[in-house]
């Protein structure tokens, strides 16, 4: 079961500033869900991530959860520079440094605990 603000997420979507609760069963997507929001969060709107992990799942430690973090955010930044940056104007090489630089600019702003 996911909480009342997943349920209600069609007409308001998840509340930022408050603390978001995901339950189910093993494997039913409460990681991926929490840290694709997260991911959007930080890359979009700069927000500081706090980040509780509990369960211990094969996905669970800090260094996983770091890491598909880190995924997540690559893939925001290479969309948003294929969007953004003119063509002509940048090589790949320094495309590729600057999607990596945001992504590692949005790790700096989550904070994973495992409780």
């Amino acid at each position: 079961i996911i909480n009342s603000t997943v349920q209600s997420s069609k007409s308001r979507g998840i509340s930022f500033g408050m603390v978001t609760e995901f339950s189910g069963a093993p494997g039913s997507g409460k990681t991926q869900l929490a840290l694709s929001i997260a991911s959007r969060a930080a890359m979009t709107q700069h927000y500081q991530i706090y980040y509780l992990a509990s369960g211990g799942g094969a996905g669970g430690s800090r260094v996983a959860i770091a890491r598909r973090f880190y995924s997540l955010c690559l893939a925001i930044a290479t969309n948003h520079a294929q969007n953004n940056l003119p063509v002509d104007d940048v090589s790949e090489e320094q495309r590729i440094r600057e999607v990596k630089a945001l992504a590692s600019h949005a790790v700096q702003r989550i904070h994973i605990s495992s409780v």
